[in-house]
Protein backbone atom coordinates (compact mmCIF):
# COMPACT_ATOMS: atom_id res chain seq x y z
CA UNK A 1 0.00 0.00 0.00
CA UNK A 2 1.13 3.23 -0.76
CA UNK A 3 2.08 6.62 1.79
CA UNK A 4 -1.27 7.98 -0.54
CA UNK A 5 -3.59 4.98 -0.25
CA UNK A 6 -2.47 4.25 3.32
CA UNK A 7 -3.65 8.47 4.07
CA UNK A 8 -6.73 7.78 2.12
CA UNK A 9 -7.44 4.57 4.73
CA UNK A 10 -6.94 6.16 7.71
CA UNK A 11 -8.93 9.38 6.85
CA UNK A 12 -11.51 7.16 5.37
CA UNK A 13 -11.19 4.91 8.86
CA UNK A 14 -11.86 8.25 10.65
CA UNK A 15 -14.37 9.73 8.57
CA UNK A 16 -16.57 6.28 9.12
CA UNK A 17 -15.99 6.11 13.12
CA UNK A 18 -19.48 6.18 14.28
CA UNK A 19 -20.12 8.29 17.71
CA UNK A 20 -17.76 10.78 17.77
CA UNK A 21 -19.75 13.95 17.23
CA UNK A 22 -22.10 14.99 20.05
CA UNK A 23 -25.31 13.57 19.70
CA UNK A 24 -26.87 16.63 18.48
CA UNK A 25 -25.18 16.75 15.01
CA UNK A 26 -25.37 13.68 12.16
CA UNK A 27 -22.17 12.89 10.51
CA UNK A 28 -22.97 12.94 6.79
CA UNK A 29 -20.91 10.78 4.20
CA UNK A 30 -19.91 14.89 2.18
CA UNK A 31 -21.46 18.05 2.18
CA UNK A 32 -21.51 20.17 -0.95
CA UNK A 33 -21.93 23.92 -1.98
CA UNK A 34 -24.35 26.02 -4.17
CA UNK A 35 -23.09 28.94 -6.23
CA UNK A 36 -22.16 31.45 -3.64
CA UNK A 37 -21.83 29.39 -0.93
CA UNK A 38 -19.14 29.06 1.89
CA UNK A 39 -18.08 28.22 5.12
CA UNK A 40 -15.50 29.85 7.87
CA UNK A 41 -14.00 27.47 9.73
CA UNK A 42 -12.27 30.22 11.97
CA UNK A 43 -8.54 30.16 10.55
CA UNK A 44 -6.14 32.79 10.42
CA UNK A 45 -2.85 31.10 9.62
CA UNK A 46 0.36 32.96 11.13
CA UNK A 47 3.41 30.42 9.50
CA UNK A 48 2.47 27.87 6.89
CA UNK A 49 -1.50 27.07 5.94
CA UNK A 50 -2.01 23.65 4.73
CA UNK A 51 -5.02 22.38 3.67
CA UNK A 52 -5.83 18.28 3.26
CA UNK A 53 -9.49 16.43 2.06
CA UNK A 54 -11.31 14.81 -0.51
CA UNK A 55 -12.82 17.00 -3.24
CA UNK A 56 -15.60 15.69 -6.10
CA UNK A 57 -14.86 17.66 -9.41
CA UNK A 58 -17.88 19.53 -10.49
CA UNK A 59 -19.60 18.80 -13.76
CA UNK A 60 -19.33 22.16 -15.41
CA UNK A 61 -17.94 23.15 -18.65
CA UNK A 62 -16.83 26.95 -18.73
CA UNK A 63 -16.48 28.57 -15.39
CA UNK A 64 -14.05 29.08 -12.75
CA UNK A 65 -14.70 27.50 -9.41
CA UNK A 66 -13.40 28.21 -6.06
CA UNK A 67 -12.09 25.22 -3.94
CA UNK A 68 -11.03 27.14 -0.83
CA UNK A 69 -8.78 30.08 -0.50
CA UNK A 70 -8.33 33.51 1.94
CA UNK A 71 -10.89 36.36 2.32
CA UNK A 72 -9.23 39.01 0.77
CA UNK A 73 -6.76 40.08 -1.88
CA UNK A 74 -4.11 41.34 0.11
CA UNK A 75 -0.27 39.35 0.53
CA UNK A 76 0.10 37.18 1.03
CA UNK A 77 -2.32 35.16 -0.75
CA UNK A 78 -3.41 31.37 -0.50
CA UNK A 79 -6.46 29.47 -2.62
CA UNK A 80 -7.33 27.46 -5.17
CA UNK A 81 -9.36 27.80 -8.17
CA UNK A 82 -10.00 25.45 -11.40
CA UNK A 83 -10.54 26.76 -14.89
CA UNK A 84 -12.83 24.72 -16.49
CA UNK A 85 -12.15 25.34 -19.85
CA UNK A 86 -8.58 25.84 -19.94
CA UNK A 87 -5.63 23.50 -20.49
CA UNK A 88 -3.81 24.74 -17.81
CA UNK A 89 -6.93 24.54 -15.51
CA UNK A 90 -6.12 25.15 -11.54
CA UNK A 91 -4.83 28.60 -10.43
CA UNK A 92 -2.69 27.83 -7.30
CA UNK A 93 -2.11 31.05 -5.21
CA UNK A 94 0.67 30.78 -2.29
CA UNK A 95 2.76 33.69 -1.10
CA UNK A 96 3.24 37.16 -1.83
CA UNK A 97 3.12 37.33 -5.78
CA UNK A 98 2.85 33.83 -6.67
CA UNK A 99 -0.18 32.46 -8.79
CA UNK A 100 0.39 30.07 -11.12
CA UNK A 101 -1.80 28.02 -14.14
CA UNK A 102 -0.99 24.37 -13.55
CA UNK A 103 -2.55 21.15 -15.49
CA UNK A 104 -3.67 19.02 -12.61
CA UNK A 105 -6.28 16.17 -12.05
CA UNK A 106 -9.25 18.32 -11.30
CA UNK A 107 -11.35 18.04 -14.29
CA UNK A 108 -15.04 17.23 -14.42
CA UNK A 109 -15.90 13.82 -13.67
CA UNK A 110 -17.06 11.14 -10.73
CA UNK A 111 -13.89 10.47 -8.93
CA UNK A 112 -13.01 11.74 -5.64
CA UNK A 113 -9.91 13.59 -5.81
CA UNK A 114 -7.07 13.85 -2.81
CA UNK A 115 -5.67 17.31 -2.20
CA UNK A 116 -3.00 18.22 -0.19
CA UNK A 117 -1.80 21.59 -0.67
CA UNK A 118 0.48 24.15 1.75
CA UNK A 119 3.27 25.85 -0.21
CA UNK A 120 3.61 22.36 -2.43
CA UNK A 121 -0.01 21.34 -4.15
CA UNK A 122 0.12 17.77 -4.19
CA UNK A 123 -3.10 15.85 -5.91
CA UNK A 124 -3.56 12.43 -5.83
CA UNK A 125 0.13 11.73 -4.56
CA UNK A 126 1.62 13.56 -7.23
CA UNK A 127 3.60 16.71 -6.50
CA UNK A 128 2.09 19.54 -9.12
CA UNK A 129 3.90 22.77 -8.48
CA UNK A 130 6.28 23.83 -5.12
CA UNK A 131 6.94 27.78 -4.08
CA UNK A 132 9.05 28.42 -1.60
CA UNK A 133 7.25 28.84 1.41
CA UNK A 134 6.20 32.42 2.35
CA UNK A 135 6.23 34.53 5.40
CA UNK A 136 2.65 34.48 6.69
CA UNK A 137 3.40 36.47 10.41
CA UNK A 138 1.36 39.05 8.97
CA UNK A 139 -1.36 37.53 7.85
CA UNK A 140 -4.74 38.92 8.87
CA UNK A 141 -7.36 36.84 6.02
CA UNK A 142 -8.88 33.94 6.89
CA UNK A 143 -9.47 31.15 5.04
CA UNK A 144 -12.52 30.60 3.57
CA UNK A 145 -13.70 27.49 1.88
CA UNK A 146 -15.85 26.76 -1.03
CA UNK A 147 -15.19 30.49 -2.14
CA UNK A 148 -12.35 32.80 -2.29
CA UNK A 149 -11.98 36.36 -3.93
CA UNK A 150 -14.56 37.23 -6.36
CA UNK A 151 -15.29 33.40 -7.28
CA UNK A 152 -17.80 30.65 -5.97
CA UNK A 153 -17.37 26.80 -5.65
CA UNK A 154 -19.85 23.95 -5.93
CA UNK A 155 -17.90 21.41 -5.02
CA UNK A 156 -18.36 18.10 -2.88
CA UNK A 157 -16.02 17.92 0.26
CA UNK A 158 -15.28 15.02 2.94
CA UNK A 159 -13.38 15.59 5.81
CA UNK A 160 -11.13 18.40 5.68
CA UNK A 161 -8.01 18.86 8.15
CA UNK A 162 -6.25 22.62 8.18
CA UNK A 163 -3.05 22.78 9.45
CA UNK A 164 -0.56 25.64 10.12
CA UNK A 165 2.62 24.54 10.07
CA UNK A 166 3.01 21.42 11.86
CA UNK A 167 0.26 21.90 13.96
CA UNK A 168 -3.36 20.74 12.95
CA UNK A 169 -5.70 23.23 13.57
CA UNK A 170 -9.12 21.40 12.15
CA UNK A 171 -10.00 18.44 11.65
CA UNK A 172 -13.96 19.38 9.62
CA UNK A 173 -16.13 16.51 9.59
CA UNK A 174 -19.29 16.76 7.09
CA UNK A 175 -22.63 16.79 9.43
CA UNK A 176 -25.91 18.74 10.21
CA UNK A 177 -27.81 20.34 13.25
CA UNK A 178 -30.29 17.51 14.19
CA UNK A 179 -32.48 20.90 15.21
CA UNK A 180 -33.23 22.61 12.47
CA UNK A 181 -30.66 20.41 9.74
CA UNK A 182 -28.52 22.97 9.11
CA UNK A 183 -25.70 21.91 7.11
CA UNK A 184 -22.07 22.56 8.23
CA UNK A 185 -18.40 20.91 9.50
CA UNK A 186 -18.05 20.02 13.05
CA UNK A 187 -14.15 20.38 13.87
CA UNK A 188 -13.00 17.59 16.47
CA UNK A 189 -10.33 19.40 17.78
CA UNK A 190 -12.37 22.84 19.04
CA UNK A 191 -15.49 20.69 19.21
CA UNK A 192 -17.56 23.69 17.43
CA UNK A 193 -19.84 23.44 14.75
CA UNK A 194 -19.56 25.69 11.46
CA UNK A 195 -22.50 26.21 9.85
CA UNK A 196 -22.60 26.87 6.08
CA UNK A 197 -23.19 30.56 4.34
CA UNK A 198 -25.71 29.74 1.63
CA UNK A 199 -26.89 26.50 -0.09
CA UNK A 200 -25.81 23.04 0.79
CA UNK A 201 -26.99 19.94 0.50
CA UNK A 202 -25.43 16.52 2.15
CA UNK A 203 -25.09 12.98 1.27
CA UNK A 204 -26.09 9.41 3.32
CA UNK A 205 -26.19 10.03 7.04
CA UNK A 206 -22.62 7.94 8.24
CA UNK A 207 -23.86 5.40 10.95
Amino acid sequence: MTLLERRRALMEQSRASSGRLPSAYQEVEWIKSSSRAYLYPGVTPKINPRIVTDVLPVVESNARRTLFGFDNSTNPKFGLSNYMWKASNVTFSYGSSNSEHVVAALKQGTNWVHIDMSNALIINGTTIKTFSQADFSGNTSQIRLFKSIGYDGIYSYKTIEIYDGAEKLRELVPCYRKSDTKIGLYDLITRTFYAGQGTFTKGADVI
